[in-house]
């Protein structure tokens, strides 16, 4: 019996493949594209933001309009204020003012007040603006987000109609009792007017006021200490208190430099005393103060109670810094 002998299998030619070159074929291009990405996400994620209000949110036709950006970015950024040509249709972009900055964990946070101006009505859309920057990993740019506003007409005087009203009759004195009583009860009532005016001016000159006498420095500690001792901080009134201790400062500036500072914008007070030459500690000093109490204000900022403290201390020392030499006795007799 003879046996079937079958030809022996062949070898495969094929060769595996290394499996690390195909990891390496496919790693290399992910992780490049992985490195153009991480400088971008670190940019983004340390990209200042913007924060965007306006007041008042309803205004009448060419009433000033202040739109606030309160830019809050990491330290050793720098923010590019906006530029005046910068295009805020249908709004007029009258002036930029830039306040104090301030730190709040390890962020800077720069705020620009914007006084614009429209004379168009309806609901409006003030619109974004962009801001440039530039930090430790490249520069950019950010938008403030568009803000609505309302413009309406000059509004009229809640009192005044423009109906006619009716004509009254002639009042009917047929008592002779009557007639005889309505002249004593005039004369008894223009002798009490006249009688309170005079005492009221009386008491005014009484009251001279002593505190009018002293000289600007001294009136404006008074007035410090004054606002102190009501303790508005302590129940809140944030508002009231910022607007007292700046018009502390006005009053002063006024008594000493004879500058109108209460009917002045804070840019156009800063300006004016510029032009008296003030020191510039004391020009830094005043600008904190007022641009502090702008945030308040118009912003709606609610700051600590220390920071209240610290801007009472700003005051003192710009009093102090401007208050004028006193004369001697000898001087005060030439005159």
């Amino acid at each position: 019996m003879s046996r079937i002998f079958s030809p022996p299998t062949p070898l495969s030619t094929h060769v595996p493949q290394p499996t690390h070159k195909i990891f390496l074929f496919l790693f290399i291009p992910l992780f490049s594209l992985l490195l153009l990405f991480i400088p971008s996400y670190s940019l983004s994620a340390e990209a200042p933001s913007v924060k965007t209000s306006v007041w008042p949110k309803q205004a009448t036709l060419g009433e000033e309009i202040f739109l606030f950006l309160r830019v809050s970015s990491p330290e050793g950024f720098e923010i590019a204020p906006p530029g005046h040509d910068t295009d805020l249709l249908p709004f007029e972009l009258k002036k930029i003012d830039r306040l104090a900055p301030s730190v709040k964990d390890g962020r800077v946070v720069e705020t620009y007040k914007l006084t614009l101006a429209i004379f168009e009505l309806g609901e409006l859309t003030v619109p974004a603006v962009p801001l440039d920057f530039s930090g430790r990993r490249g520069s950019g740019r950010v938008l403030s987000s568009p803000v609505k506003i309302r413009i309406v007409e000059v509004a009229r005087h809640p009192g005044k109609s423009d109906a006619l009203r009716p004509i009254k009759g002639p009042v009917s004195l047929e008592s002779s009792g009557l007639r005889q009583t309505i002249p004593g009860v005039l004369a008894a009532v223009l002798s009490i007017v006249l009688a309170a005016k005079i005492i009221r001016r009386r008491l005014r000159k009484k009251a001279a006021d002593l505190e009018s006498l002293k000289p600007p420095h001294e009136r404006a500690m008074i007035e410090l200490e004054r606002l102190r001792r009501r303790e508005l901080l302590r129940e809140g009134k944030a508002k009231e208190f910022y607007s007292e201790l700046t018009d502390i400062l006005r009053r002063y500036f006024f008594r000493v430099y004879g500058v109108e500072t209460l009917e002045l914008t804070t840019a156009e007070i800063m300006s004016a005393l510029r032009e008296k030459g003030i020191p510039k500690t004391a020009l830094d000093k005043a600008g904190a103060v007022f641009g502090s109490a702008d945030l308040v204000k118009f912003a709606k900022l609610v700051p600590e109670r220390s920071i209240g403290g610290v801007l009472e201390k700003e005051v003192l020392g710009v009093v102090e810094l401007t208050r004028p030499e006193e004369e001697s006795p000898e001087e005060e007799k030439k005159k």
